[in-house]
């Protein structure tokens, strides 16, 4: 099919699969099958599960496979791993959705090649932690559409990507970002408001690892939220596999509970932050959703009725002048902040605010 269509292949083999499911459902069981395959995958390439292979499992029916493996995986590697997070209390989380789902082996892993990183094997997959987050990407870009002679077919959405802010962060952009901000071996935490797949977390482990310090004591280091559930998944998995996979006789487990208790789901500019959180963090980092007022009335409305978003709204202001405001207020003295933004707001009439908390607060 070309590039243009990897990763949307994949919902639609699962729609041409299950021709119950409407099309937003098979997009939705796309990501988090392919998600769930390509992290079960990549967990039995390293050595994480105990031998066990995802292709060898027996099934009881289609889908069979999939639910198994991950069942079997839930209980070697611990729950956070495997259920998608709900904004809320930590521990919070809801059922990935995949029981039933009426898709084998075949297709899976048919959906699970097209979808890895352009010209990559799954071998390859297995190698590089970011593809899980790619994956995710590349299919939250992709939308179904039913033809007329009843086929279904996948094509780009750069329109859903905008609508939601969506721009992903290449990995060596997020590690000049990280690099410039966070020591080697920093004894400071960092924190990514928006960490979307988590192509920031996954360099701040790399770089707190370059002062010898790896393992469970990363996983303390690193924090973040964001609103996409199924990108915190990607990310919490992400990170698990890069700790884990420095340090094989960790703790799995706890290692995974306390990247589950880091990681969160939730809108930092709305939901409860920790108190926890307050003056906390060496350094701030990512690059959070753009989204206009022009075109995202109800959104800025709905921060704006908060107590946070009364103090720092401006008129024709942009979503991600809260992300500075809110950052602002979880550094510490002499923390570092480092976003990745347009260079429009330096003029900008609706960014009074944030030029002067800059001034102010910042050198």
């Amino acid at each position: 099919m070309g590039d243009a269509n990897r990763g949307g292949a994949s919902a639609r083999e699962i729609a041409e699969a299950d021709r119950r499911l409407p099309l937003e459902d098979a997009e939705l069981a796309a990501r988090r099958a392919v998600g769930l395959a390509a992290f079960l995958w990549t967990c039995r390439r390293r050595g994480l599960l105990g031998g066990r292979r995802l292709e060898g499992l027996p099934g009881r029916g289609r889908g069979a496979g999939l639910e198994e493996a991950a069942g079997l995986a839930e209980e070697r590697l611990g729950c956070s791993l495997f259920e998608l997070p709900s904004a809320g209390r930590a521990g919070d989380a809801q059922a990935t959705g995949l029981a039933g789902l009426g898709i084998d082996e075949e297709t899976l892993r048919s959906a699970l090649a097209r979808s890895a990183v352009p010209k990559a094997a799954l071998d390859v997959l297995a190698e590089r932690v970011e593809s899980l987050g790619a994956i995710h990407e590349r299919l939250l870009g992709r939308r179904l559409r039913r033809r007329k002679d009843g086929r279904v077919g996948a094509e780009k959405s750069a329109r859903a990507k905008r609508k939601g802010g969506i721009f992903y962060t290449p990995s060596c952009v997020a590690r000049y970002v990280v690099e410039k901000c966070v020591g080697r071996g920093s004894e400071g935490e960092i924190l990514d408001p928006a960490c979307g797949s988590g192509a920031f977390l996954l360099a701040a482990c790399r770089r707190l690892a370059g002062g010898g310090q790896t393992g469970g004591w990363a996983a303390e280091k690193v924090f973040a939220m964001d609103v996409d559930a199924e990108a915190v998944l990607a990310a919490r998995r992400s990170v698990w596999l890069e700790i884990i996979s420095a340090r094989p006789r960790d703790d799995t487990g706890g290692v995974a509970r306390t990247v589950a208790e880091n990681i969160r789901a939730g809108d930092v500019l709305v939901d409860s932050v920790p108190k926890s959180w307050a003056g906390r963090f060496g350094a701030v980092v990512g690059n959070p959703p753009y989204r206009r007022e022009l075109n995202s009335k109800v959104l800025l409305d709905r921060i704006a009725a908060t107590d946070f978003g009364r103090r720092h709204r401006s008129p024709r202001m942009d979503l991600w002048y809260y992300f500075v405001h809110r950052s602002l207020e979880l550094l510490q003295p002499g923390g570092r902040l480092s976003f990745i933004v347009g260079s429009y707001w330096t003029a900008g009439r609706g960014a009074e605010k944030v030029i002067a908390a800059l001034e102010d607060q910042c050198h």
